[in-house]
């Protein structure tokens, strides 16, 4: 009976977890002598259920269960080795808050395979969480980092950007790309939910339509960058923005603007933010019908006030520019927002990511073929020139105090961190069911108490207000 057969077979796989004699592993194991060694599989043992395997460097062997191992290739410590095909999958980066039966996509031997997770686990110190899969090709069960897998993307939404990048194909042939063509484009695109931008989340939401093409940071190393997946696989979107940054650019410029990296935004008003990520110059334009959604931006911030303290500044401290006319140049380092709005609204961002020297020549060829203008001395100089220094805000606050000493020390204490001894109290717990958006590294699920939700604020006022507020609401 072939199928009893192959059946028993399939069942001894995973019971040896994936694995074959010969195999080069890691042992992981909490306690032992066999602690974090390099090993290769020697035999299994049925009576026990476990491998043999003979340690790296020495004649010893022992034997361990097929939860211990971890293949080589897979292991955290080759860093150097599998970095780039871990940043491969960036563009849809699975969350701590996978689940048993989700669908996600792990690379194996060079291929993207589908997966479902069995299971998620908690990662040694200082390692990422691991993973529990199952690989829906050869149904064997491996237990990968969690940087290691990417959310499995719908074939319908492929469709659609294919779909996108072969109108955009068409418009490059012509001589002059205009904001209708960009337009159209960008209403065929299929926007991935992105939940990785926490900056810019409006309060309330828990991803926006955010895609990036070109240079990205790596999330490993920020001095580090790659090639977005976007940009690899649909080129001729990034070379259609290009072009027509190229064709539609102000004749003021001495010099073209340079950018290495392209934002697409859709359908949702930036939260005031500071971006951490790129050099500063950004070209930013809007495209679609819409009402309001003009862009709030603080020229003369230079980082010494909190964002909660820029809005209470009275509104000649700020600018509101209408980026659907033109494309406009801020520093994206410095304070910005977007106003509420009506309709359809997308907006596209120009900027060079902040790691940008590090790319070695083969990523600068493939980044401009795409169309990129590369950063020069010369030209991000140029370019930093149009956009005058900060003067800041902070003296402008303190003028505004009376010269009474009374009044003076109260203005000054609103300025500081608030504290306020209810968050200090340990008898209250919450269970976390929604990201706060206040970047306090929560998981969902697990439970906290208010003091330990207070120490995660480090001090910050904006994030104490914003907390007791949240805290008042779960009450």
């Amino acid at each position: 009976m072939p199928g009893l057969a192959g059946a028993r077979a399939a069942a001894q796989t995973v019971l040896q977890g994936g694995f074959s004699v010969g195999q080069e592993v890691v042992v992981e194991l909490e306690d032992g002598e066999c602690r974090k060694n390099e090993a290769r599989i020697e035999k299994w043992i049925a009576a026990e259920n476990k491998w043999q395997v003979a340690l790296r460097g020495s004649r010893r062997q022992c034997n361990v269960e097929p939860t211990c191992l971890r293949l080589k290739a897979e292991n955290d410590e080759s860093e150097d080795a599998n970095v780039e095909e871990r940043e491969i999958g960036k563009d849809r980066p699975c969350s701590d808050a996978l689940s048993k039966g989700d669908l996600v996509q792990c690379k194996i031997n060079g291929v993207w395979e589908d997966a479902s997770v069995l299971e998620v686990m908690d990662g040694a110190l200082g390692k990422p969480r691991q993973v529990k899969i199952v690989s829906l090709a050869d149904c064997i069960p491996k237990i990968v980092p969690l940087p290691y897998l990417r959310q499995k993307e719908n074939y319908l939404f492929h469709r659609r950007r294919l779909e996108a990048c072969s109108v955009a194909r068409k418009k490059l042939l012509k001589q002059k790309i205009t904001t209708t063509d960009v337009l159209s484009v960008l209403r065929l695109w299929a926007f991935a939910p992105n939940s990785m931008r926490g900056n810019v989340i409006p309060e309330g939401k828990s991803f926006v339509f955010s895609d990036t093409l070109g240079l990205i940071s790596r999330r490993t190393n920020q001095k580090q960058c790659c090639e977005s997946q976007l940009s690899r696989d649909y080129p001729d979107l990034m070379r259609l923005m290009c072009r027509w940054l190229k064709d539609n650019a102000s004749a003021e410029n001495e010099q073209e603007f340079p950018f290495t990296s392209i934002n697409l935004n859709f359908a949702y008003n930036a939260r005031l933010h500071r971006d951490s990520r790129n050099v500063g110059p950004s070209l930013l334009r809007a495209v679609g019908k819409f009402k309001g959604g003009r862009l709030i931006y603080y020229p003369d911030d230079d980082k010494t006030l909190k964002l909660e303290q820029l809005k209470s500044l009275s509104s000649k401290h700020r600018v509101s520019l209408d980026i659907s006319k033109k494309f406009n140049l801020i520093d994206g380092n410095r304070a910005h927002g977007v106003e509420d709005f009506s309709g359809e609204r997308f907006s596209v961002v120009f900027f060079s990511c902040g790691s940008y020297r590090s790319a070695s020549k083969q990523l600068v060829r493939s980044i401009v073929n795409c169309g990129a203008i590369w950063p020069t001395p010369s030209s991000m100089s140029y370019f930093k020139g149009k956009l005058p220094s900060p003067r800041g805000y902070k003296p402008l606050v303190e003028s505004k105090a009376p010269a009474s000493k009374s009044r003076g020390q109260k203005r000054k204490a609103e300025l500081e961190p608030a504290t306020d001894h209810k968050l200090n109290s340990v008898g209250i717990k919450y269970k976390l069911i929604d990201y706060p958006h206040l970047h306090l590294n929560l998981t969902l699920g697990k439970v906290y108490s208010t003091a330990s939700l207070a120490k995660r604020c480090r001090g910050d006022a904006g994030k104490l207000t914003a907390l007791r507020r949240k805290l008042k609401n779960a009450a």
